[in-house]
């Protein structure tokens, strides 16, 4: 109903041949699929909350300053946050050159355009042109993906120190004599457990934030 509201919706045709009001229509043709998919990420983060609760109440049961571990896991969620909003900057940014790109194969694809492209002898020049715009576009969100990169690192490392300090601490009580085994046992399965719980929920708050905007 946007998309449609979006090009039909108003009387005139100045809109049609706004260059801004183009790259946002093909961003949201691109985006329409994600709104779907929020759904289903609702769904699966809720499933997952109470997952984490059960753990967490585990964690307190072996040691409470384990209750750290999901509070160290919240880096990795604003570095998610951070994620998806580069990319969707990159994506945002790159989208001139897409509908450059996709202008330019439908011309050199087309029957009826690209004889003409042929008999004026510019298929060359559109082919330059899709390669300048896919070259310039995949430069930027391969920046992106670099700079998203390295916040997702970021916020793994600082759980990654609190996973080995939990440990340690679990196995320090363990040799004064105040717990067993068993408590080292259960401690590494259930920080291996919030591990991969956040694991989970950094893409299911990328997926929801993308579906919001969209």
């Amino acid at each position: 109903g946007r998309l449609i509201g979006l090009t039909n919706g108003t009387g005139g045709l100045e809109h049609i041949e706004n260059p801004a009001f183009a790259d946002a229509l093909v961003q949201l043709r691109q985006e329409m699929q994600r709104i779907g998919e929020g759904l289903q990420a609702v769904l699966a983060g809720s499933s997952l909350a109470v997952s984490m609760t059960v753990t967490g109440v585990l964690l307190a049961s072996v040691e409470p300053l384990l209750l750290v571990l999901p509070v160290l896991a919240l880096p990795s969620l604003y570095a998610a946050r951070r994620v998806a909003a580069i990319l969707d900057e990159a994506r945002e940014r790159n989208s001139a050159d897409t509908r450059a790109n996709l202008h330019t194969l439908r011309l050199a694809t087309t029957a009826a355009t690209a004889k003409e492209l042929r008999t004026l002898r510019l298929a060359g020049h559109i082919r330059s042109r899709r390669r300048t715009a896919w070259e310039r576009s995949s430069r930027r969100l391969a920046r992106a993906q670099l700079r998203a990169a390295l916040w997702q690192i970021g916020g793994q490392t600082v759980f990654a120190c609190g996973y080995a300090g939990g440990l340690l601490l679990v196995m320090r009580t363990v040799i004064n004599g105040h717990g067993t085994v068993g408590d080292v046992v259960l401690s590494i399965v259930l920080a291996a457990q919030v591990n991969q719980q956040v694991g989970a929920a950094v893409p299911l708050l990328q997926q929801l934030q993308r579906s919001g905007r969209a």
